[in-house]
């Protein structure tokens, strides 16, 4: 099989995660990382000595010996890199959100296609054992109906500077949401709160949306960079049982609560009582790391030239919910339909 050949646009936050990974994998090799930033450049060279580190993006996005390409830097350069990648013949991986509006989205999805090209967004969570878990118990009723899903993302910081708090942690829940629930999205309702001079820019530093499905589903996403605490939890809601996703508990990451609301022979309803010691249990859960995971799905990808779970239409349809919530939030958090 052929080695890939590949480049990291960016050492940052991200970056070194990525490469930690992508490094670990056969089939493919690190050419060059790329940074504008001369200490994050000497730490790359610091970690790994065998790869060629420089400042100069055009160079390596030019480059024929370069077959693929991650690009893990902010949001606002997404779209002019992976762009630029697409039209000099690179496979794509770039971080979420794939663009900052879903007409760049869709641009990007018809230049990779035009040039039959991979093009994949790091969507990282739907690549955990928890997630896909969920997945399976989800598609094989084990809830009942699926009524609601109850998000909460929040933590004091890391604050970005470029975008609000819906650009940087929806993308995560909305992936999440889209990849298990196979159900379209009909609407959008979002308010969100920028304090004064926060971060010195007008930006949400917490928000909650309500996003409606076509199947019923309705979910509810609260994000914030304004909390004490760290919490990373989805509760899933069904006509027979619920399911809490704790991304933060190492070692029951899924709970499945064996409760539900029925009727009472009177035709009044009342929380189901006859329950024995047990009725909550937490399914094993593959603990691959999803990062690695997710690599490695896109250099397979590359290799057998097929689309990847996170695809182009994939980051597309999260950029276009974004859209309807800001929007929401910049009209009094009126519905907006989809």
């Amino acid at each position: 099989m052929k080695t890939i050949k590949t480049a990291v646009l960016g050492y940052g936050y991200w970056g070194p995660n990525i490469v930690r990974n992508l490094n670990k994998l056969s089939g493919t090799e690190i050419k060059y990382i790329v940074d504008l930033d001369q200490q994050k450049r000497n730490q790359a060279s610091e970690d790994y000595p065998s790869i060629e580190v420089t400042s100069n993006a055009d160079d390596i996005i030019n480059n024929p010996d370069i077959d693929a390409l991650v690009i893990a830097t902010p949001p606002s350069t997404h779209f002019g890199l992976a762009s630029k990648s697409l039209a000099n013949g690179k496979h794509v991986l770039i971080e979420k959100p794939i663009a900052q509006t879903s007409k760049d989205s869709q641009k990007l999805i018809e230049l990779a296609k035009d040039n039959d090209l991979i093009l994949m967004v790091d969507h990282t969570f739907i690549y955990s054992g928890a997630v896909k878990q969920i997945k399976s118990i989800l598609k094989n009723r084990e809830l009942g109906d699926l009524w609601y899903v109850d998000s909460v993302r929040i933590n004091l910081g890391i604050i970005q500077k470029d975008v609000n708090v819906v650009w940087d942690l929806a993308p995560h829940d909305l992936s999440i949401l889209e990849y298990i629930i196979e159900a379209n999205p009909v609407s959008v309702s979002a308010t969100g709160l920028s304090p004064e001079n926060y971060v010195g820019a007008p930006l949400e530093g917490i928000a909650y949306l309500t996003i409606k499905y076509d199947n019923g589903v309705l979910a509810h996403l609260h994000l914030s960079w304004l909390a004490p605490v760290k919490m990373r939890r989805m509760m899933f809601g069904g006509s027979k049982k619920f399911l809490v996703y704790d991304h933060l508990d190492p070692e029951h990451q899924v709970k499945i609560y064996d409760k539900a609301i029925g009727k009472t022979p009177e035709g009044n309803y009342q929380i189901l009582s006859e329950r024995k010691e047990g009725d909550m249990y937490a399914p094993k859960i593959d603990q691959k790391e999803p990062l690695e995971e997710m690599v490695e799905h896109f250099i397979e990808s590359i290799s057998t030239n097929q689309s990847p779970i996170s695809d182009g239409i994939s980051g597309r349809n999260i950029v276009i919910i974004i859209e309807a919530a800001i929007n929401s939030m910049e009209n009094d958090g009126v519905e907006i339909k989809l």
